[in-house]
């Protein structure tokens, strides 16, 4: 996301989780796969857990700048919201962070980039939810709410998906201690957020020497953003240029149907995720 570049954490091995059109070992999920967390396939597991352990390698995986005797694997992923839960149950030791922005700042960056496929294929992603049985049984409101949208419109399309990859771990990861951090907090007290999230998860972090940087990007910066002219107003706030107030409030319904309504407030700050459910 915007200003949070990919770098290396002492004694900590990054890569980013890939995806089943660019590396084998991924198949068995597909894409915005949602898995429920008392799925216990072997297939599955075994591949879950040979990532998680970093026992896959590619063009797609791992950190060059990694160091021999990195004893922490850090994965950075955008379409495992569905099964985070899951991951919890069937990969020992792992300790997930989901890191939320606003929905607006989101959608406007995916219809700037067109994004309504699948990576690598001709998929919708409206169809790549609606497709799982599982996922509308476990979660009804998603085809309530896909009833309601016109996929064809980038707006609902977009912020539909957002509603659907937030929903199902937020729900799913209140079972769980998981660690949630809003990228508003980040940009605002980078200093507090960051050393909370480092005690919490018990990693070598030094909130004062290693903060995001957010005048550089990250290598997924598609739009090149130039983030050395960006202000945090720019960076949290910039949604309200782009969109309507009929869009706002139509966006606000379709979060209230979704029990998102209070995520946010009124101001485009955060709210306590827990106080939802």
């Amino acid at each position: 996301e915007d200003g949070i570049r990919d770098y290396k954490v002492t004694g900590v091995q990054t890569c980013a989780l890939p995806i089943s059109a660019k590396v084998p070992e991924a198949a068995p999920f597909g894409y915005l796969p949602y898995i429920p967390p008392n799925n216990r396939e072997t297939e599955l597991v075994k591949a879950a857990r040979n990532i998680f352990c970093g026992r896959v390698s590619g063009a797609w995986v791992g950190d060059q700048d990694a160091s021999e005797g990195d004893h922490v694997i850090l994965v950075k992923d955008i379409r495992t919201n569905l099964m985070l839960a899951w991951l919890a149950a069937v990969v020992p030791g792992i300790r997930i962070v989901l890191l939320i922005r606003h929905p607006l700042q989101i959608v406007n960056s995916w219809m700037r980039l067109g994004w309504k496929t699948e990576a690598f294929g001709q998929r919708s992603n409206f169809d790549s939810i609606l497709e799982q049985e599982n996922l509308l049984r476990d979660f009804p409101v998603i085809a309530d709410a896909a009833a309601r949208i016109d996929p064809e419109n980038s707006f609902q399309d977009a912020l539909f998906q957002w509603c659907v990859c937030q929903v199902v771990p937020l729900r799913h990861l209140a079972l769980h201690h998981a660690s949630i951090v809003f990228y508003e907090e980040l940009v605002l007290k980078p200093e507090i957020t960051m050393a909370a999230l480092a005690a919490k998860l018990d990693l070598p972090v030094d909130a004062q020497t290693e903060l995001p940087d957010w005048s550089k990007s990250s290598r997924t910066n598609y739009l090149k953003r130039d983030f050395k002219k960006s202000t945090k107003s720019d960076l949290i706030g910039s949604w309200r240029e782009y969109f309507q107030e009929e869009q706002i409030s139509w966006a606000m319904d379709l979060l209230t149907r979704f029990g998102l309504g209070k995520l946010y407030d009124a101001s485009g700050l955060p709210n306590d995720p827990m106080s939802l459910f």
